[in-house]
């Protein structure tokens, strides 16, 4: 069995690229990488979800809104602010 470091350029990775993380359940959107929700309903109840957790580490964001995404037909949340 070869080397880790070998394989990975002298480094180790600790995690996983983010294509090999995700959990086959839910869809995601090849253009943003981020989970793809099949309405704006699934997306709020999914956001609200999420923000009664909390962040996953201090300090961490959170969602605060869902957007529409035209490339993908799908809904996806994010953390930022709505671009003015």
């Amino acid at each position: 069995m070869r080397d880790q470091k070998a394989i990975h350029g002298g480094k180790r990775s600790r995690k996983p690229p983010p294509y090999l993380s995700r959990k086959p359940d839910r869809p995601h959107c090849a253009i943003r990488d981020k989970v793809r929700y099949p309405s704006k309903a699934e997306a709020e109840v999914a956001l609200v979800k999420i923000r009664a957790k909390g962040p996953k580490k201090p300090g961490g964001r959170v969602p605060i809104r869902s957007y529409f995404c035209e490339p993908c037909g799908g809904w996806h949340l994010t953390s930022w602010e709505k671009n003015p």
